[in-house]
């Protein structure tokens, strides 16, 4: 009897035992299942960002599939600082400037802006995307807009997936694989009414017209000269550039539980990054304008040695008014730069008058030496230092960024110029 309840709680311990030894395991292999996910998503996640980057750096696109093995679903956070990744196990910061529309595939290439002193660069990855315009009046600037878009997605021609370009007539659509086609098309359209055929997933809608305000589409994004509007928002966003447009189409009308189109949360992170990089930029090229007067000391110092040299004659009191006329623009550079424009011309010109009368003569490159920095003093200057000041003001402003926009364009001349006269 002694000996079967023996039996008994041994069998009875062993059942508990392999329970608790059965819960351990099963345990441990689904921590260690979860962990194995996390340990992969990260890896993948880790994986986009260098590709970002590369394609940041290099401009060559690359196509990326691995986000197709994950299971849970990616978002991107880029008003956070600094911007995110989220993902089911956690998230993890990007530095790379990005235009990202996650998704199980996608294409990632480069876009930019250049005003030739200065270039804003981003990465660009978007799945298989097809941006469809419907163009209601078919004016020069609506077809410029039209045509400002398609040039920042063009390096996308060719891969899979890739970023295509539509009409939309009425219930029409017809779709071509990259602008010139688009263009060519357009030449061929009489008129355009709004459109109201069914879109496919990908499928961007955008209307271009004078008439576009909140409310005036109910898909899509639309666009008049200066302002953008989002289908189901009652904000206008101004624009100065076509990425503006780009970031506000590719994010479109789609809401999170805030009610926030994803437009508006992509227009906003661009004009942080972009503002930030443009106000640093500024500032460098406004200091690097002034780094002639370096010269202009080299040339004074010369000019005094030559006056110490002559006996009193009218060429010891012109090199000796040389010095002077550079001594005072140098004096002004940092508060009154019309002023050291004014003085630094007045040396030139008496420079000019040294070289009629017999009077030994300063290197050959001086001359153009006073004439870089007279322009690179005046002008130029205050325009970086214009965009600078402009750069950290409220992007949502009209005003600000119609003048914003105005002194990058002049900027952009100015930069021409200066690269032209052998300055840069």
């Amino acid at each position: 009897m002694t000996t079967s309840l023996f039996d008994l709680f041994k069998i009875i311990f062993g059942i508990i035992a392999s329970i608790m030894i059965l819960i351990f395991v099963l345990r441990y292999a689904g921590d260690f299942k979860s962990f194995q996910e996390t340990s992969q998503e990260i890896k993948i996640v880790d994986n986009f960002k260098k590709a970002a980057e590369d394609v940041y750096l290099t401009g060559d696109p690359q196509t990326f599939y691995d986000f197709s093995r994950i299971k849970s679903n990616l978002s991107f956070s880029g008003l956070e600082d600094p911007p995110k990744i989220y993902f089911k196990s956690g998230n993890t910061p990007i530095f790379t400037p990005i235009l990202f529309s996650p998704s199980k595939e996608l294409l990632i290439t480069k876009a930019f802006l250049n005003y030739g002193w200065w270039d804003f660069a981003t990465a660009v990855a978007v799945p298989q995307t097809v941006i469809i315009f419907t163009p209601l009046e078919l004016g020069q600037e609506n077809l410029d807009i039209m045509k400002s878009i398609t040039d920042i997605f063009q390096s996308s021609i060719g891969y899979s997936p890739n970023i295509s370009f539509g009409l939309c007539n009425g219930r029409d659509i017809e779709i071509f694989s990259d602008g010139f086609e688009l263009t060519n098309s357009l030449s061929q359209q009489n008129r355009f009414e709004k459109c109201t055929a069914r879109l496919q997933d990908g499928f961007k809608l955008v209307t271009i017209s004078a008439n576009c305000d909140a409310g005036f589409v109910t898909k899509g994004v639309c666009i008049r000269p200066s302002h953008t509007f989002i289908a189901g928002s009652q904000s206008q966003y101004v624009y100065k550039d076509p990425l503006d447009l780009a970031f506000l189409i590719i994010g479109n009308d789609k809401k999170d539980v805030f009610g926030v189109t994803e437009g508006e949360k992509l227009y906003k992170y661009k004009n942080k990054i972009y503002s930030q990089s443009l106000f640093i930029a500024a500032k460098i090229q406004a200091e690097r304008l002034s780094l002639i007067s370096f010269e202009l000391e080299k040339i004074k110092t010369e000019t005094e040695k030559l006056a110490s040299e002559l006996e009193e004659t009218e060429c010891r009191g012109i090199y000796n008014e040389i010095s002077n006329q550079i001594y005072i623009s140098l004096s002004y550079l940092t508060n009154n730069a019309d002023s050291a424009k004014e003085n630094t011309e007045e040396a030139k010109k008496l420079y000019d008058e040294i070289k009629s009368k017999n009077c030994i003569r300063l290197p050959s490159d001086i001359e153009n030496k006073f004439t870089c920095a007279a322009f690179g003093f005046a002008e130029f200057r205050s325009v970086s230092e214009k965009i600078s000041a402009l750069a950290k003001q409220d992007y949502f402003d009209a005003v600000v960024a119609d003048e914003l926009k105005q002194n990058l364009e002049l900027s952009k001349q100015l930069y021409q110029q200066y690269k032209n006269m052998g300055c840069d």
